[in-house]
Formats: structure tokens, C-alpha cells, sequence
């Protein structure tokens, strides 16, 4: 029987973690408004709070004020809606070997990034300059669900017309691609741009 080989028609990206890069710590902020280190991402990724972000209960602005009435409850003395405010602002950073990766795929293959973002996710996408390489955005708080729920891969699947067998997928986070894999799309752990140019 001849080999076949498959046809991919689209990449499903995650953003943190993939694409976009924080600071490793918010220590000097945190100085700078009284607050402990380690302080606001403690508050902001207490995992339930930060379940109703990413799942569109809250929104963007509503999980920042959540984030600062805790710190100002855990730490009265401190300014922490002027610590928030400032950690609010930036957009974080493109990793620009993996963004020039996908731009060169993007002449073969749709680019859909798949997030378990919060509502300002798109604002972000723009500020950041990689709205005009993607097909789509597949945001969990739009959607109501966060991977590594299936139906996030469902839903990707039905923004691009394709069966699994058709998709790739690159994360940095192993139960994401545990989840696409035994969906039946090809799936990429992601460790780093070489990892990904591999792939």
C-alpha cells in the first residue's frame, strides 16, 4: 500500500508559555508598592479565582479588582491598587524566534491560537502585533470552558472545518497535550523554539 502522507491544515498554538513571555517575578514591583514578593501572583492565580477569569464568569477587570481588594485585605498598609494597576499594563513579551517559526508556517497552515485566556486575551493579541498572522482565536472565557477540557479542542476543530488527523498542537503544559493527543492530533510538549522547529 503507498504511504500517504497526512495533510495538515493548522496549527493550534497556546499563548503563555509558547509565544508570549513574562517576567519571572514581579519582586520589584512588589517592593516598590509594600507588598511581599511572590504577593500578586499568589492573589491573581489562586486557582478558583483564576478558573472564573479564564472561564468568562469574570471579567478581565473584575479578576484585577478581585486581585487587589485581596491584597489590600491581606496587607493594609501596602498600595495594592496602585501595584495592580501597574502590573496590569504590560502585555508581556513576544519570544521572537518562536513568533517568526509561526509566521513562516502561517504560509501553509492556518495559525489559530488556543488560550485559556481572560477577556482582554484579543487586546493583548493586538497590542502584541499577532492578530494579522492568525486564522482565528479560540479564547476560553469566550467559550466558557478552559483546556484541558476536550470541548476546547472541539471547538478549535469547528473554527478551522478539520478533523484531528488534520491538526497540530504546541503547549507548555503536559495535561493540554495529553488531552490533544488522545484526541488523535499530532501534539507538541513545548520546551523552547528548537523543540518547536523540530516539531
Amino acid at each position: 500500500m503507498p504511504h500517504t502522507e497526512t495533510r495538515y491544515c493548522a496549527l493550534l498554538i497556546d499563548l503563555d508559555g509558547v509565544l508570549r513571555r513574562w517576567p519571572e517575578t514581579d519582586h520589584a514591583l512588589e517592593m516598590e508598592h509594600g507588598l511581599p514578593p511572590g504577593s500578586i501572583r499568589e492573589a491573581a492565580f489562586d486557582r478558583p479565582l483564576l478558573q472564573r477569569a479564564v472561564t468568562g464568569e469574570l471579567t478581565d477587570n473584575a479578576w484585577r479588582e478581585c486581585v487587589a481588594a485581596r491584597l489590600a485585605l491581606a496587607f493594609p498598609d501596602a498600595r495594592a491598587s496602585d501595584a495592580i494597576a501597574s502590573w496590569s499594563r504590560p502585555y508581556g513579551d513576544i519570544d521572537g524566534a518562536v513568533f517568526a517559526l509561526v509566521k513562516h508556517v502561517a504560509k501553509k497552515l492556518r495559525i489559530v491560537v488556543v488560550t485559556n485566556g481572560t477577556s482582554r486575551a484579543r487586546q493583548d493579541l493586538d497590542a502584541l502585533g499577532i492578530t494579522p498572522h492568525l486564522f482565528t482565536v479560540v479564547n476560553s472565557s469566550e467559550i466558557g470552558i478552559a483546556k484541558p477540557d476536550p470541548r476546547v479542542f472541539f471547538a478549535a476543530m469547528e473554527a478551522v472545518g478539520a478533523e484531528p488527523h488534520q491538526l497540530l498542537f504546541v503547549d507548555d503544559s503536559p495535561s493540554n497535550v495529553n488531552i490533544a493527543q488522545a484526541l488523535g492530533i499530532r501534539s507538541l510538549c513545548f520546551s523552547g523554539a528548537k523543540s518547536l522547529e523540530d516539531f
